[in-house]
């Protein structure tokens, strides 16, 4: 249901109900199915991709509002852990193997994990 119809339903709401009830029905709508499901990635990426790809991917997160971390496992792979919504996930992907550097990318392996609450996005070396 797209926002616009959640808010005319909200302001229909008000106008037979007290503000106390429309207030509750707002908090309803966005505890449940209007607000977007958190998800959890691990991206795994192979190939010859440096430190500058661990600064890449975290200014990439921090323009979706991607939480998580990345780190360079030392053998060539770059492992990415990254929480955020689905479509900003689906952005980040995007950005990891078509961007800057997908020249570079040899294998690219996604793993869908529990959510760890992650609060920022950092580089772990």
């Amino acid at each position: 249901m797209p926002w616009q119809t959640v808010k005319r339903v909200i302001y229909d709401f008000a106008v037979l109900f007290t503000i106390s009830d429309t207030y509750n029905l707002y908090r309803l709508c966005l505890s449940h199915s209007f607000v977007a499901a958190m998800m959890n990635l691990c991206i795994n990426i192979s190939g010859n991709l440096g430190n500058d790809f661990l600064y890449y991917i975290r200014q990439i997160s921090h323009i979706y509002r991607i939480n998580g971390e990345v780190k360079n496992l030392g053998n060539g792979c770059i492992q990415i852990y990254a929480e955020g919504t689905k479509p900003n996930l689906d952005k980040l992907l995007e950005f990891c193997i078509h961007g800057l550097f997908c020249k570079r990318i040899k294998e690219t392996n996604i793993i869908e994990n529990e959510i760890r609450n992650y609060k920022r996005f950092t580089i772990i070396n």
